[in-house]
């Protein structure tokens, strides 16, 4: 299976990138949020994902394993196409979509074109139990502030660590620090880079 590809970047757009690679040039498609992390590059690196269909072959790529996985989540569920996934991951990060499901907002997901309150109930119900990372972070938090846990995700992941390593590091945080050890954001990343 073709993992990544690595190569010149020829042409982009929110979303699509054509990238030169042993002389061949692959057309992939992206989301917004790819495009936003890969658009001022020359050389670059995406992952992809595969998928035969009866009129062709589709590549889709990604700047990080947490969105192709979330990608790869989101076509599982009943009546979610590639092209549809790739609107979600577009309008919301991983992080955002697996909140989303794990607190039941149907509002957030119907934001996303081509999403109906059906197909985010569906979303919903189908991967509320394969989300097992999210839920566990979730459950953990008790009366913490859910957005100011998620804000501390968001900036460890673009600091280049995984969703999982930076709620396992959160985790313990919150397993072995007092509330008042981590009255700010900046506090509270801090202590995570202890468990990272």
């Amino acid at each position: 299976m073709l993992n990544y590809i690595k190569g010149l970047l020829v042409s982009i757009n929110p979303s699509k990138v054509i990238i030169e690679s042993l002389g061949m040039g692959f057309e992939v498609q992206i989301t917004i949020n790819t495009f936003e992390k890969i658009k001022e590059s020359k050389e670059i690196t995406v992952l992809t994902h595969l998928i035969l269909k009866d009129d062709g072959i589709q590549l889709y790529g990604f700047a990080d394993e947490d969105e192709r996985e979330a990608f790869r989540l989101l076509i599982t569920v009943n009546g979610i196409g590639p092209n549809t996934a790739r609107n979600l991951l577009s309008t919301l990060t991983p992080i955002d979509l697996y909140s989303a499901i794990q607190s039941k907002d149907v509002t957030s997901l119907q934001k996303v074109k081509g999403i109906g309150i059906k197909s985010a109930e569906r979303i919903i119900i189908e991967l509320k139990n394969k989300i097992p990372e999210i839920q566990q972070s979730l459950k953990n938090l008790s009366n913490f502030d859910t957005n100011f846990y998620q804000d501390a995700l968001l900036a460890l992941k673009q600091l280049g660590y995984s969703v999982k390593e930076a709620e396992n590091a959160l985790n313990k945080v919150l397993k072995n620090h007092s509330k008042e050890e981590y009255v700010s954001l900046d506090k509270l990343i801090k202590l995570a880079f202890k468990y990272l």
